[in-house]
């Protein structure tokens, strides 16, 4: 059935059919394909479309010009060739459908889904469309349109070699998506997200890419002469040498900042060192108080006396490293790797090492500090340890007041002259600890079969 609908915006009204005349229309296009007797190209243009079913037909070289197909379904169809040219697909289903060599000059995909639809060498380059006058003589004019990409989801679709220049491409999804030799000269790709997209050869001069996510993208050999990235995330992104050393885009990498912090670490490191091994007369003190340190590779790093009050190290590998006397105060060293480390004198009041491992450091006393031969012992007062391992872990003279250490692991641990005053030793594992009935006192959660076994 066949009735007119509301005119487009150029004046000229479409003609609506329901779904069992597009059906018959469909198949004699079919049969046009294969060049069957029967066959009659199906001719679309200017027609209202809008929620009809194309799933899975053979479009290719159909005439969709100027038509309305908002909310059609055109999943997985074949649509090769195929004129859209000034076509409304608002909202549209094109999940999987081969639009290669398409028209879509000047058609509007505002919100269309084409994830993992084929499009390449499509064209959706402005198109030069006929408008006609409301007045008496209709005065026939031709209006210059852009293809409307915005707010679409084209999750790992193939638009290679596509002609997007001069395209609004902003705040949609093209994760995945290959767009290998693509032309997006002038492209509007604000706040968009490519990650791990193939731009390989592509074209992006001039191109908008502000606030555009390309984590993990390639862009190898990639034309970005005037590309726009202030604000985009291209952390893990595959870029040529020669770019990758243009200030806007070693920042869009996320690396000239975090090469920054860790020449600064290093030379805090180098320097603080020379401090160490001259007897404080030469280098500096490392002062790393409110430092995000989280899951840095430091291990066998001399941080001996460094200050490091509320530092965070959550997950940091310090293993083997010397923190001698190193003042931790309030420090987050939680999952830290502190295994065969040199801890002696240590402060960590209330710090968190909840799952950390101390496997086998020293935590001992300093001794002999100074011309009176004073002893510095390790405070770990109100420390969390809780399921912190503390394996074979030297903790002679160790103030542990109100620290918590449930569920830890303390077999062979070495307790001797501890302060364990209300701590709590719920669930810890003691087997082959060293401990001191009389600094156990006031210790909660210890099994009285290890009460009984101290010595």
């Amino acid at each position: 059935m066949n009735q007119m609908a509301a005119p487009q915006d150029g004046g000229i009204a479409l003609t609506r059919i329901d779904q069992t005349r597009l059906n018959d229309m469909l198949y004699a296009h079919q049969l046009y394909v294969a060049k069957k007797q029967g066959g009659k190209r199906a001719m679309l243009s200017f027609h209202d479309l809008s929620g009809l079913d194309f799933s899975d037909r053979d479009l290719s070289q159909a005439d969709f010009s100027s038509s309305r197909l908002s909310g059609a379904n055109l999943s997985n169809a074949s649509c090769q060739g195929a004129s859209f040219l000034g076509a409304d697909l608002t909202l549209a289903d094109l999940t999987g459908a081969d639009l290669t060599r398409a028209d879509l000059r000047g058609a509007c995909l505002h919100g269309a889904t084409l994830d993992a639809a084929n499009f390449t060498e499509a064209d959706f380059r402005e198109a030069s469309l006929a408008r006609y006058g409301n007045d008496a003589a209709k005065r026939l004019t031709f209006e210059k349109v852009t293809t409307d990409l915005s707010q679409l989801s084209a999750r790992g679709a193939n638009l290679s070699g596509a002609r997007l220049a001069n395209m609004a491409v902003i705040d949609s999804d093209l994760s995945d998506a290959i767009l290998s030799h693509a032309d997006l000269r002038r492209t509007d790709l604000r706040n968009s997200d490519l990650s791990r997209a193939r731009l390989d050869s592509a074209d992006l001069s001039g191109a908008n890419c502000q606030g555009t996510r390309m984590v993990e993208a390639s862009l190898i050999d990639a034309k970005l002469t005037g590309t726009r990235f202030r604000g985009a995330d291209l952390t893990g992104a595959k870029v040529d040498p020669a770019a990758a050393e243009r200030a806007d885009i070693k920042s869009a990498l996320g690396r000239a900042e975090e090469q920054e912090r860790e020449q600064e670490l290093a030379e805090t490191l180098a320097r603080h060192d020379v401090w160490v091994q001259s007897g404080s007369r030469d280098g500096a003190r490392a002062d790393l108080r409110r430092i995000d340190l989280s899951g840095h590779a430091l291990r066998g790093a001399n941080l001996a006396a460094a200050l490091m009050q509320d530092c965070q190290l959550r997950g940091a590998d310090l293993s083997r490293g010397i923190l001698a006397m190193a003042d931790l105060t309030a420090g987050d060293l939680a999952g830290a790797n502190l295994a065969n480390a040199d801890l002696r004198g240590i402060t960590l009041v209330g710090a968190q090492l909840a799952d950390a491992n101390l496997s086998g450091a020293d935590l001992s006393p300093v001794q002999n500090i100074g011309g009176r031969g004073q002893s510095i012992a390790s405070n770990l007062d109100r420390a969390d340890l809780t399921g912190a391992r503390l394996r074979g872990t030297v903790l002679r003279g160790v103030k542990l007041v109100g620290a918590k250490l449930t569920n830890a692991d303390l077999r062979d641990a070495d307790l001797t002259g501890a302060n364990l005053s209300e701590a709590d030793l719920t669930g810890a594992r003691l087997d082959g600890a060293r401990l001191e009935e009389a600094l156990l006192r006031t210790a909660t959660g210890l099994p009285d079969a290890i009460r009984a076994q101290v010595i």
